[in-house]
């Protein structure tokens, strides 16, 4: 979605125990291999480089984990341009590196992921008009047990369950009907 902050989740892993060291270097770039958002670091473990025009985030000396087997992670925040600027494509290298001070046996991985824009959802009557009285209704989402309880301004109370502890409430006029649908994400596994 234009100008909103998505917190980006590197991972570099293997079995391989010789692997003594990480790095990497992502980048997102609208069709025209323009930069697309900007990225912000969380911690120091990550920093975020200019070359050739292109805005990078990459590891820092901590963020290398010398010595860390089995792999590493780095988390950092990106966020979409304010405007629609058409499919964002995201390009990554890892680095699995053996820490003997050369490049020699060191392995480099590249990936590719391509986001397409989000459309905005217009909600006609306010945020949880859930009978579409142009109301708003008072509503509750409890994630302990996944239980909605709404008191809508036509229909009274009712509870009901959708969604589980882990979910992020997302209610929203999803079919155009101006009522609020109960809806929720769920991070991916």
């Amino acid at each position: 979605m234009p100008g909103q902050t998505y917190a980006i989740e590197v991972r570099n892993t293997t079995a391989d125990l010789s692997r003594l060291s990480w790095g990497f270097s992502l980048t997102a770039l609208n069709g025209s291999n323009a930069n697309a958002g900007t990225f912000t670091n969380l911690n120091a473990f990550t920093r975020l480089r200019t070359g050739n025009g292109r805005n990078y985030m990459t590891q820092t000396l901590a963020g290398t984990f010398i010595g860390q087997t089995r792999g590493s992670t780095w988390t950092f925040n990106w966020t979409a341009p304010a405007t629609n600027v058409g499919p964002v494509t995201f390009y990554a290298a890892g680095m699995h590196a053996n820490d003997d001070g050369g490049t020699d046996g060191d392995q480099t991985y590249t990936t590719t992921a391509v986001m397409q824009p989000g459309t905005p959802v217009v909600i006609h009557h306010g945020f949880a008009d859930f009978d579409g009285d142009g109301k708003a209704d008072l509503s509750t989402f409890r994630p302990s047990t996944g239980i909605w309880y709404l008191n809508r301004s036509t229909a009274g109370f009712t509870a009901m369950q959708w969604g589980i502890a882990t979910d992020i409430i997302t209610p929203a006029d999803f079919d155009g009907d101006d009522k609020t649908d109960l809806a929720v994400w769920r991070r991916p596994a």
